[in-house]
């Protein structure tokens, strides 16, 4: 389960990240998702990730 803190920094990075994509890349990320929400594009943005070590 998520705290609180953790709500709250995952929110304010999922705006900061919609917030910095064009109006074209939002309506990539939501085909995509086939969603209109951006928390689902956030979602599977943060799945698209690789983790390099």
């Amino acid at each position: 389960m998520k705290s609180d803190l953790q709500y709250s920094y995952d929110s304010r990075s999922s705006k900061d990240w919609w917030d910095a994509r064009s109006k074209e890349d939002q309506a990539a990320w939501l085909a995509r998702v086939r969603s209109a929400s951006p928390d689902d594009a956030w979602e599977a943005f943060k799945g698209s990730l690789v983790i390099v070590r």
